[in-house]
């Protein structure tokens, strides 16, 4: 989902990653944090989806990163809406 509410890249899994890595850069930046601070992913793939549609899109927010997160992947039968293809959970670290 955007900014506004509205789902972005219905039925299209590279799509939906990239904006949802880009929302998680978006709440990263509100609390003054990188991808640098993530220390943990959990990504949520429907059934049936490309893993490697969802890898590719966040490699473009990852790719160069000097200590990369764990990332675990899960294949659910289905996510709250229909219509979404992924989720990602993201837990950072931002040191005092």
């Amino acid at each position: 989902m955007n900014a506004n509410r509205e789902i972005i890249g219905k039925g299209d899994i590279h799509a939906q990653a990239e904006q949802t890595m880009q929302n998680i850069q978006t709440a990263l930046t509100a609390c003054d944090a990188t991808f640098e601070n993530v220390v943990k992913l959990s990504i949520h793939i429907v059934q049936g989806q490309s893993i490697y549609g969802a890898f590719q899109a966040s490699q473009k927010f990852m790719s160069e990163l000097k200590k990369p997160p764990t990332i675990s992947v899960l294949i659910v039968a289905g996510l709250a809406n229909p219509e979404f293809l992924i989720e990602i959970e993201a837990i950072a670290f931002i040191p005092e």
